[in-house]
């Protein structure tokens, strides 16, 4: 559910809210400015009407985005008849059969499949493996080229937040269970993914990266994890694969923990 003001003034909000000092996350899709609704035990009306001072000076539109039905009712409490609600499904997680993600049988899989086709034809040999001491370095490097890629003088557009989440799964996957799945062809990764167990019969991916010089690569890790995942007796039999709206649209500042 995502939330905006009616009145026609610019305004924005925190992240977080506590004990701390307010920190705010800006991300944009769609050219589109949208903030993250405040989390934390601290008062959440002072953390937000402090971000609406500052915003109305950086000249932003108020697009909360991230609520649950219980934050909407927070808001319409501090906010009486100031926000519009909107759910929004371009945020939704979507749910896969693991079946469908691993086989690509089917008309509508028809596309990914020939991606997938074309980058084994290109990368022969390519090998899977799970991401571990040893070739994190590998998976830095190419997450270094791909942020560099992206980088842009836009100062409210920021990849902070999705680097910090990124580099703590790689430094601490066993303690978030977290387990990180990378193609690679000879001595460079061309992709990785990391997910965790949401349920009894379900994986969420959290992460997926794929270098720019591979068509076909974001297919690949997509259905050579799920493999993994299925065939895998030690993460548990699954079913289904949940592939968060961020991942979906490989937008690049939201994540799942």
């Amino acid at each position: 559910m995502r939330i905006q003001l009616r009145e026609s003034i610019h305004v924005g909000q925190p992240v977080y809210c506590g004990g701390g000092r307010a920190r705010r996350n800006i991300f944009a899709v769609q050219r589109k400015k949208y903030l993250s609704f405040p989390v934390g035990m601290g008062d959440k009306k002072a953390a937000i009407d402090a971000v609406i001072d500052d915003a109305r000076e950086r000249g932003i539109t108020c697009r909360i985005t991230g609520m649950t039905g219980e934050d909407k009712q927070t808001f319409e409490t501090l906010y009486p008849e100031r926000f519009t609600y909107k759910n929004d499904r371009d945020f939704y997680d979507y749910v896969y059969s693991i079946d469908d993600l691993a086989e690509l049988k089917g008309k509508k899989y028809h596309g990914k499949k020939g991606h997938y086709r074309k980058f084994c034809d290109r990368f022969k040999g390519f090998v899977t493996e799970l991401i571990t001491e040893e070739n994190v370095p590998l998976a830095r490097e190419m997450l270094t080229s791909w942020y560099a890629e992206r980088e842009t003088s836009d100062a409210y557009y920021s990849f902070d937040m999705e680097r910090a989440a990124i580099a703590r799964a790689f430094e601490s996957r066993e303690a978030l269970g977290v387990i990180g799945f990378a193609i690679r062809y000879e001595d460079r990764i061309l992709a990785f993914a990391m997910a965790s167990r949401m349920s009894h019969d379900t994986f969420d991916i959290h992460f997926e990266k794929a270098v720019s010089d591979a068509d076909g690569a974001y297919a690949a890790i997509n259905c050579e994890f799920a493999k993994y995942i299925r065939e895998n007796s030690s993460t548990g039999k699954t079913t289904w694969v949940s592939r968060d709206s961020a991942v979906q649209r490989k937008a690049t500042s939201r994540t799942t923990w």
